[in-house]
């Protein structure tokens, strides 16, 4: 980013860099999308360090390129900003973009991405949708709190894996969603009385974290 130039004239240097004629360009329109149309007529060295992340998105999409390649977009800004980018990368991928992001905010990849590649130490060690890698990988459970009972309940619940003590059951489950209602059947079937249902689901970066065996930042 030259210090000495307007987000304006930045982005009309590089529209021109691509060849796009003067009627084509929609300068103002990305400056609105990214927020920075207020700051237009500003020399970028005025401009924090979030708005100058926004300014070079906003100049990646002067030539309304088929694929957009972010680098960790969002590093090192605060999370209000954080969010409206993410709501602006989502708008563009609903029309049509493709949109290829490398984040270590692990909740960043979760909400945008269709598709995730977990990298360790260079090698992808899984990928798959956030739904399927959560399933696959996650470790989700169900707690389900009982009246005491006699009743020998593994024999009813040999598919599940589960521990019983002091009438709390806790399920051991990669589909709580789908295992909860046979469950809670099953019980119900042979006689006890149910007071309390809990569910867990992992989250992604709960199977990053078992993959990886390590912080998100190490």
């Amino acid at each position: 980013i030259d210090p000495f130039f307007t987000p304006y004239e930045l982005l009309e240097l590089q529209a021109g860099l691509y060849g796009i004629k003067k009627k084509n360009r929609k300068t103002i329109e990305i400056l609105n999308n990214v927020g920075l149309v207020d700051q237009k007529n500003s020399y970028a060295r005025t401009l924090s360090g979030g708005m100058r992340r926004r300014l070079l998105v906003a100049k990646a999409l002067v030539h309304s390129p088929e694929m957009l390649i972010l680098d960790e977009p969002t590093a090192g800004v605060d999370v209000k900003l954080r969010h409206e980018l993410w709501q602006y990368f989502s708008e563009l991928h609903k029309n049509g973009k493709t949109i290829l992001l490398t984040t270590h905010y692990i909740e960043e990849a979760e909400m945008l991405c269709d598709r995730v590649a977990i990298i360790d130490k260079g090698k992808v060690i899984s990928q798959g949708t956030p739904k399927e890698l959560t399933t696959k990988q996650g470790d989700s459970g169900i707690t389900i709190d009982l009246s005491e009972t006699d009743i020998d309940l593994k024999p009813h619940l040999k598919d599940f894996s589960f521990s019983y003590d002091n009438g709390r059951m806790h399920f051991t489950t990669n589909d709580p969603e789908g295992d909860l209602p046979q469950i809670i059947n099953i019980l119900t079937k042979i006689g006890c009385h149910i007071h309390r249902v809990e569910t867990t689901k992992a989250s992604l970066e709960d199977v990053f974290l078992k993959l990886t065996g390590k912080g998100i930042n190490e």
